[in-house]
């Protein structure tokens, strides 16, 4: 009896407020000093700044709960009036981070590429745009939708980097509202703001929000297209169906890695059965995705564009089996990139989310779990790039929101915390150049 009441107060102490805070802290303080002394960053001279900062942050966030402000019962009745609007305010904010940093970091090489791409493409007109996938080895990787929305924003707005930047900004936007939205669906208001905040603190989600390539977009679609079946599956209806199918298709002529939309939503209608009712409409609705997708892939075949796609997709995502270099670059990702692209002050709250779920089991826990999980370990086996690890994240961000349930006085500080050092690392990698790497050679 004693030693179970010793074992309860352990876990006890392990999901309490003080030792989140300090494992948060801790974390981030290790992951700084590690990228300092490995010689990561050619822009070393900011870690020590950012190590005190650190420090100061959770000292902060570590003060009695009754020393914040939010907590006196006359602010706390305001906020509570006026809840309905945290989410503009913080869409409102994230807009303008977003156009100052869209202006600031650096030049990522992927976007010289998409630029090769787009400005001919916007300078020739649509006309031209199999000769220009015939000439461009990269626009060859990839279908062609997102191309022609860039080549369309740089011909109305001007031949700049930065309209394609603001163009991603508004996906980066429009994802944070649907993961509220979809956090809503799930579970409650709350959850959704938290899941939403969360996502933002991920220092890849506004590093890619702000960069003229394919990766935020299809991370809406992807989420968009859960969140329409979500919707779906609680109040059927024929338009939400055709909207699912649309989202699918539309998603996938952003980019081929849509595709592993596919088993996560097989596993749903297998594991989870409230999806299983719906099988049919789900079957309507991939024929659906299926025909707006074969109008391009019968133009690329006629065009004779989509044999050396395929060759050139089966080439990468046979990489990690193939070659030494695929399985070091599968282990950079895990271990460095990864972890830096979601901060690693995220990772206690995401193991309680993690428990939360899996000791529930509730359909909205497995769905974030199977969306997770699922694409995670099928990037693992292909095409284990870090970017492309993002369609994950907005469920990552719900799970963490989903632990804090049995937290509700400690979220505010858990939340700041992670947004604070989220801030941190996104001024560290504003102008990041990478300089030391573990597991490959530069």
């Amino acid at each position: 009896m004693d030693s179970h009441k010793s074992s309860l107060s352990k876990l006890n102490w392990l999901t309490s407020t003080p030792f989140l805070l300090l494992s948060m802290g801790a974390l981030q303080v290790i992951w700084l000093l590690l990228t300092w002394v490995s010689g990561a960053a050619e822009n070393w001279i900011k870690i020590p700044w950012l190590l005190a900062y650190s420090l100061t942050a959770t000292a902060v966030c570590l003060l009695p709960s009754e020393r914040f402000p939010w907590n006196k019962p006359a602010i706390r009745a305001s906020l509570l009036k006026y809840q309905h609007l945290f989410l503009p305010a913080a869409l409102g904010l994230a807009l303008l981070f977003g156009l100052v940093y869209g202006f600031y970091q650096r030049l990522w090489p992927d976007e010289n590429l998409v630029m090769g791409v787009a400005v001919p493409l916007a300078e020739k007109g649509l006309g031209h745009l199999l000769e220009i996938y015939r000439s461009s080895s990269y626009m060859r990787q990839h279908p062609p939708l997102l191309f022609v929305l860039f080549a369309l924003a740089l011909r109305l707005f001007n031949m700049n980097l930065l309209a394609l930047r603001y163009i991603t900004l508004v996906f980066a936007l429009l994802t944070l509202v649907v993961t509220f939205r979809l956090g809503k669906e799930l579970y409650d208001r709350a959850t959704g703001i938290i899941g939403a905040l969360f996502l933002f603190s991920f220092p890849l989600f506004m590093r890619l929000g702000t960069t003229g390539m394919s990766d935020m977009p299809v991370t809406f679609f992807f989420l968009l297209s859960i969140y329409l079946l979500t919707r779906f599956v609680r109040a059927p209806s024929v338009w939400l169906a055709i909207a699912t199918g649309a989202s699918l298709a539309i998603g996938m002529m952003v980019k081929y890695t849509m595709v592993f939309i596919l088993p996560v939503l097989f596993a749903f209608f297998i594991f989870i059965p409230e999806f299983r009712k719906f099988r049919r409409a789900f079957y309507a609705g991939l024929a659906l995705a299926a025909i707006l997708l074969s109008a391009w892939l019968v133009y690329a075949w006629q065009a004779g564009v989509l044999a050396n796609q395929f060759k050139t997709l089966a080439s990468y995502s046979t990489v990690v089996f193939r070659t030494e270099i695929g399985k070091s670059f599968l282990l950079e990702s895990l271990f460095t990139r990864l972890p830096s692209a979601i901060g690693p002050y995220n990772l206690p709250l995401i193991l309680l989310g993690l428990k939360s779920a899996l000791q529930a089991r509730r359909s909205a826990d497995k769905t974030l779990f199977l969306w997770a999980s699922i694409v995670f370990v099928l990037l693992c086996l292909t095409l284990p790039d870090h970017r492309y690890f993002m369609p994950t994240f907005p469920a990552v961000a719900l799970l963490m929101a989903r632990g804090l349930e049995g937290l509700p006085e400690s979220r505010n500080r858990l939340v700041a915390l992670s947004l604070l050092f989220g801030l941190g690392a996104l001024y560290l990698f504003v102008d990041w150049n990478r300089l030391g790497l573990i597991f490959l050679s530069n």
